[in-house]
């Protein structure tokens, strides 16, 4: 069985899933996780890898507003994204009720 992705509601209730493809054709990005925060707010949380810039930045966030308009979007640059219980990375992670 497939992996399950996780499906984002908006406020204004657009539905939007399938977000990894925001992350492809950053060269210098080791990892890379999309956290919902506030009605309409996501933080892109990066791990950069060397060589990552001030232009991977500014494509990371016109690749996540391409695929969602009218939202605020900010990265986030960590050393490492945290795992779950199960040792797995959350690609998607909502820290609001929807």
């Amino acid at each position: 069985m497939g992996r399950i992705d996780d499906v984002l509601v908006l406020s204004d209730g657009r539905t939007i899933g399938r977000l990894d493809h925001v992350f492809k054709g950053i060269q210098n990005l080791v990892q890379g996780q999309i956290v919902y925060r506030l009605p309409d707010e996501f933080v892109l949380r990066v791990v950069p890898g060397l060589g990552w810039s001030v232009t991977d930045e500014q494509q990371l966030s016109r690749n996540f507003k391409e695929r969602i308009e009218r939202v605020d979007v900010k990265v986030e640059l960590v050393s490492a994204i945290p795992r779950g219980p199960n040792g797995k990375t959350k690609f998607v992670v909502a820290e609001r009720q929807q």
